[in-house]
């Protein structure tokens, strides 16, 4: 039995990522067993038996034993190849946890870690804070969405934004560097969502299982762009423009947003105006969406 363990941080697609993992049935992937909170280990994140569900209760428990009994054990290797769960840096802090990832290669020298990255770090803060406002962590393909399209735009705090890039960034580069080498491996979020299959296939081989065909069950839950869901999108663009974090802002978040708007307004004032008229409402609208660096360059 192969053992790994995804990490990364929420809202980067791991929900999605487990989901197709399991749909192979020598694959057995857990969600976050060791959640600090202790309602959502109960639940949410409990792994399922015939008698009922088994979740980290005991706060006298070493994190490790509780995997070598519950996880790691000889019914799973009797019954998969390959079993897992997810970890995320910044919830390892329930009691038993301590060190957990100095610890992990003395305590499991073959375990094998799948890093989940999602390049925009910008997407990923929106997207929590949504999840938050809306209280809908996640949506299957033909689930409603009125819960979640009620959530209107949300402002950002600058400050905060900057300490969860900086924080993410971090843990990002400590995991490609603890634990490169043969036993590590990446998948991107864009890649995952664009092509679920070529990327599960990589995974598959990484831990040594036959193929197996997945379909994607869930929907993007933020489907709008950045600049008509964030309300001072462009104040936190400026903010972050000279910092190590302006690509997140990049031009091509809002291009298509911007050349809709455009479109529309030429094709609805082309009957009633001049074309010299209608060259200089155009060009106005280019330079009211010009994003703070484009009008700085100018």
């Amino acid at each position: 039995m192969i053992k790994f363990i995804l990490v990364g941080h929420p809202r980067t697609g791991s929900t999605l990522f487990r989901e197709l993992m399991n749909q192979n049935p020598q694959v057995q992937m857990y969600s976050e067993l060791f959640h600090p909170n202790e309602l959502e280990r109960k639940t949410t994140h409990a792994i399922p038996t015939d008698q009922g569900t088994i979740y980290y209760n005991n706060p006298k428990e070493d994190a490790f034993d509780f995997l070598k009994r519950e996880v790691w054990n000889y019914k799973n290797s009797e019954r998969y190849d390959a079993v897992g769960f997810k970890l995320f840096s910044e919830r390892v802090q329930t009691e038993g946890t301590e060190r957990f990832f100095a610890r992990i290669k003395d305590e499991f020298g073959d375990v094998k870690i799948i890093h989940l990255v999602r390049d925009n770090l910008l997407d990923v803060w929106v997207s929590r804070k949504l999840a938050e406002k809306s209280g809908v962590w996640r949506l299957q393909i033909d689930a409603q969405r009125d819960a979640y399209d009620k959530v209107d735009r949300i402002d950002i705090d600058p400050e905060e934004l900057g300490k969860f890039f900086e924080n993410t960034s971090m843990m990002t580069d400590f995991f490609r560097r603890h634990f490169s080498g043969t036993g590590y491996i990446e998948v991107n979020y864009d890649k995952l969502v664009a092509t679920p299959q070529n990327e599960i296939d990589r995974m598959h081989r990484f831990l040594d299982v036959l193929p197996h065909s997945v379909q994607i069950h869930l929907q993007k839950q933020n489907k709008r762009p950045l600049i008509e869901t964030v309300t001072n999108y462009h104040e936190i663009a400026a903010r972050f423009e000279q910092s190590p974090y302006s690509s997140f802002f990049s031009r091509k978040l809002f291009e298509p947003h911007v050349k809709n708007v455009i479109d529309k307004t030429a094709l609805s004032i082309k009957p009633t105006v001049s074309s010299k008229t209608q060259n200089g409402l155009i060009s106005s609208l280019k330079k009211l969406f010009a994003s703070p660096r484009d009008s700085r360059k100018k």
